[in-house]
């Protein structure tokens, strides 16, 4: 490894690259080791259940559509969530407020 000038890099997204196929998730799991994160995308439709309906008073269990499964180390993560945090800040000046919130489920 050479002990040089720091240089700057540049990563170019290919216009004509093949992405692969994802899809929209409005789930999200976040599990950790020492060494990396590993985010979990998926997609919950929640069922319809009439007030009146006693599975509707007790748990209701959902299983989530996988969508994408990401694995990142701690450095990586941390410059995501100030990405994250900035493009916020600009959706929020353009946009207004960002309705929902943690304490109701938002994920």
């Amino acid at each position: 490894m050479a002990n040089g000038p720091e240089v700057p890099v540049q990563i170019r997204w290919p216009e004509d690259a093949l992405w692969p196929q994802g899809g929209y998730a409005n789930v999200i799991l976040v599990n950790h080791t020492p060494w990396d994160f590993t985010l979990r995308f998926g997609q919950v439709t929640l069922p319809s259940l009439p007030p009146d309906d006693p599975a509707a008073a007790a748990s209701v269990e959902i299983v989530a559509s996988p969508i994408a499964q990401v694995t990142l180390p701690p450095v990586a993560l941390a410059q995501l969530s100030a990405i994250l945090q900035e493009q916020i800040v600009k959706y929020t000046n353009t946009y207004g407020a960002i309705g929902g919130s943690p304490e109701k489920g938002l994920s």
